[in-house]
C-alpha cells in the first residue's frame, strides 16, 4: 500500500473573481510572494509585499497603514542588523531591503514605498495570506515587528494573538476601506518549529477569526424563532463577505445590515428573497474617507496648531480624522513627543 505524503486539496471557486483591468495588491507570507508571481505570470497588475514577506496579521495591518498614508521611512526608523551583518533595514521590512548604510535603505525603500503607496490607493482586489498567529515584540518600543531583524532574542518577546485580536485586527482593517475586495487565506505551509500542534493552533486562530462574524449571519438566517429561519432567504456568498468586511467588527452592526438588506428586498416569483452583493453594498453603505499627502500634512499642521493653543478637543478630532483614514498612530504620537520637549519645554524648562 502507497503511503500518501501531501493532503489533496478541493479547488473551490473564488466569490471574488481576478479579471484583466484589476489592479491588484498581494499581501503576506511567501505564499502570497508565490501567488503574486503567478499571477504576474498569466498577465495580470500585481503589486506583490512592498514591504517583503509578512506573516501575521499585525504586520501586513501596519504595513497597509503605511501605504494609505504614504509617510517616508526617515533615519529614525533605520536598524542595524545582527549578527554582525552590517546591514541597515526596518522593523516593518523583511530582511531583502536590507543595506550597507541607512541611506541607500532608505533611498530604496522610500522608492519602493512611493511606487506602492500608489497601486494600493488605485488597487481594487487586496489579497491577503496570513502565515501564523505568532508574533515578536521589540521590547525597548514596546511594538510588534515585521522582522527581528537577527537582533539580539533578548531584545523581544513572542506572543500569540487569540481569536478575539485577530478577528477585530481584521475586521476594523477592511472596514476602513470598503472601496477595496479583499480576500484572507491561510498559508498552508506548514511551521513546525513549535511542532505539528502548534502550528495547527496558529493556522486555526487565523480561520476561526476569518469565519467570526460570517458565522453570526449565517445563524441569523438559520434561526427560526429570531431570524430568517421561517422564511426561504437566499444570501449570495460575496454578499456575505460584504456585510462581514464592513461591519467595523461588530456583529450587531453585520446583523443589523443583513436585516435591512432582506426586509428591502422585493421577493421573487416562488416567495423567496434572494440578497446579492449590489443589495448588500446597498444595505451597509459606509463612506470612503479620502488621505492622500497632501491631506496628511495639513491635518498633521492642524493637530500640531490645536496642541499649541490647547485645544484638546480640536487635537482629539484631527487625530481621529487621520487614524480612520489609515494614518500610523506612530507618526502622531512622535509630534506629540516633539511638542512636549520642544514647545512645552521651551516655554516652561522647569514643566
Amino acid at each position: 500500500m502507497m503511503m500518501k505524503w501531501q493532503t489533496p486539496v478541493a479547488e473551490g471557486k473564488c466569490s471574488v473573481p481576478l479579471r484583466a483591468g484589476d489592479e491588484i495588491m498581494v499581501l503576506g507570507s511567501c505564499f502570497a510572494d508565490e501567488t503574486g508571481r503567478r499571477l504576474a505570470e498569466c498577465g495580470l497588475d500585481v503589486c506583490v509585499n512592498p514591504f517583503g514577506t509578512l506573516y501575521n496579521p499585525v504586520s501586513v495591518c501596519n504595513s497597509i497603514s503605511r501605504l494609505q498614508c504614504g509617510v517616508p521611512f526617515t533615519q529614525e526608523d533605520c536598524v542595524e542588523m545582527g549578527a554582525g551583518a552590517g546591514l541597515v533595514c526596518s522593523f516593518s521590512h523583511h530582511t531583502s531591503f536590507a543595506r550597507p548604510t541607512p541611506e541607500a535603505f532608505l533611498e530604496h525603500a522610500n522608492a519602493a514605498l512611493e511606487t506602492a503607496s500608489a497601486r494600493w490607493k488605485s488597487a481594487s482586489k487586496v489579497l491577503i495570506t496570513l502565515g501564523t498567529a505568532w508574533c515578536w515584540r521589540h521590547l525597548p518600543e514596546g511594538e510588534i515587528v515585521s522582522n527581528c531583524l537577527k537582533r539580539p532574542a533578548g531584545e523581544f518577546s513572542r506572543e500569540r494573538l487569540t481569536v478575539p485580536q485577530t478577528a477585530a485586527l481584521l475586521k476594523s482593517l477592511v472596514q476602513r476601506y470598503p472601496d477595496k475586495f479583499f480576500v484572507f487565506t491561510v498559508s498552508p505551509i506548514r511551521h513546525l518549529s513549535d511542532g505539528a500542534h502548534g502550528n495547527q493552533v496558529s493556522k486555526s486562530i487565523l480561520l476561526l477569526a476569518l469565519e467570526e462574524v460570517c458565522a453570526a449571519m449565517r445563524g441569523a438566517l438559520a434561526d427560526r424563532e429570531r431570524g430568517y429561519g421561517m422564511q426561504e432567504v437566499r444570501v449570495d456568498d460575496d454578499a456575505l463577505a460584504h456585510l462581514a468586511r464592513v461591519a467595523n467588527g461588530d456583529a450587531r452592526s453585520a446583523l443589523n445590515a443583513l436585516e435591512l438588506a432582506v426586509l428591502t428586498t422585493p421577493m421573487e416569483a416562488d416567495g423567496s428573497v434572494h440578497v446579492t452583493l449590489a443589495v448588500a453594498e446597498e444595505s451597509i453603505q459606509s463612506p470612503v474617507i479620502p488621505m492622500d499627502e497632501s491631506l496628511f500634512y495639513d491635518m498633521l499642521s492642524a493637530f500640531c496648531k490645536s496642541l499649541r493653543g490647547s485645544d484638546s478637543d480640536a487635537a482629539l478630532a484631527w487625530f481621529a480624522r487621520m487614524n480612520r483614514a489609515g494614518v500610523d498612530p506612530r507618526v502622531v504620537v512622535r509630534r506629540i513627543i516633539a511638542h512636549a520637549s520642544e514647545d512645552v519645554g521651551m516655554a516652561n524648562p522647569m514643566a
